[in-house]
């Protein structure tokens, strides 16, 4: 039974055709189903084929998502060398020389957010330094914090390998999804076979903003992975979005991930469920949610609903 479960979840997740093949060469490859072992019972030969059934489906699964994310690396990478603007190897080389100075990642973020070139500098009390190459004001050996200045410490590592179970949808939890798209997602499928991409790092950044304290939730799967918000670029349901951001590849010139879509705040309601925003330039707090008829992850300037609540597990 726990087998015909696993198979069955397994084959929630797979196109009926991809499904149909692998029963195929599971009936074919299933020596306990072969001429030769006619005197094995029929549950037996059963039991089998669903075991060699379910792997074969993981395994294609895994492999299509492989594909799907060597196909958003390519992009991130040609979104980067699109960022260069035509340069002698001169320039082009102070351009890697002025990323290589700064980090950004879910332990060290650190781009404060403004803006620079060479004739107007940083603002002395962010502490940080001009890369006119990229145009940004970056911590130099530094991380930045919720209210745009530069620290000399990293982000406080607060919960490891936990999970966001959603509240009006409890057997969904948001995970790192491989696609084109680079959004959030919701899956019922368990644990094993999410292979730890619905696992989270949460770290506190330095300092705060107007009094709130902001987070940054990273991925245990892909270290260089974050959770961000931000308006979406296409058509959809809602406005905005949550995405899976590749923080190693937002250095340059037209990475337009700032702290504000990085840098989260997590709130906890009287219920004990927190809610998990943004709050860009000031204005409205963008709080992440799931809805019926979707498995992305949306972003709503209102109040959403209970699909707008979370729990941390464990």
């Amino acid at each position: 039974m726990i087998f015909a479960l696993s198979a069955s979840v397994a084959a929630w997740e797979v196109p009926t055709s991809v499904a149909s093949d692998a029963d195929a060469r599971a009936l074919e490859l299933d020596a306990e189903c072969s001429v030769h072992a006619a005197a094995i019972s029929s549950d037996a030969c059963t039991l089998s084929a669903l075991q060699l059934r379910a792997k074969l489906q993981q395994d294609q699964q895994e492999q299509q998502e492989q594909q799907e994310q060597q196909e958003q690396e390519k992009l991130d990478q040609a979104e980067e060398n699109a960022a260069r603007p035509p340069s002698s190897a001169g320039a082009a080389e102070e351009m890697e020389n002025d990323t290589e100075t700064f980090t950004i990642s879910p332990q060290c973020f650190g781009y404060t957010g403004a803006v620079c070139n060479s004739s107007a500098l940083c603002d002395p009390h962010r502490n940080a330094v001009c890369r006119p190459a990229v145009g940004k004001c970056v911590c130099d050996g530094g991380c930045a914090g919720a209210d745009g200045r530069c620290y000399e410490q990293q982000n406080d590592l607060i919960a490891k390998d936990v999970q966001l179970r959603n509240v009006r949808w409890e057997h969904w939890k948001m995970y790192f999804a491989r696609s084109l798209t680079g959004k959030m997602k919701t899956t019922i499928a368990p644990e094993w076979m999410n292979t730890k991409q619905d696992k989270f790092n949460i770290y506190k950044v330095p300092s705060s903003n107007h009094n709130h304290s902001e987070y940054i939730l990273g991925s245990v799967k892909w270290p260089t992975y974050a959770v961000g918000i931000k308006a979406t670029a296409t058509k959809s349901f809602h406005p905005f979005a949550a995405y899976g951001v590749n923080l190693a590849h937002k250095k340059g010139v037209m990475a337009y991930w700032s702290p504000a879509g990085i840098m989260l705040r997590i709130c906890e309601n009287p219920k004990g469920n927190i809610r998990i925003g943004t709050t860009p330039r000031h204005k409205e707090t963008i709080w992440a949610f799931a809805m019926r008829g979707s498995n992305e992850v949306f972003g709503s300037t209102s109040r959403p609903d209970s699909g707008g609540e979370w729990n941390f597990e464990p």
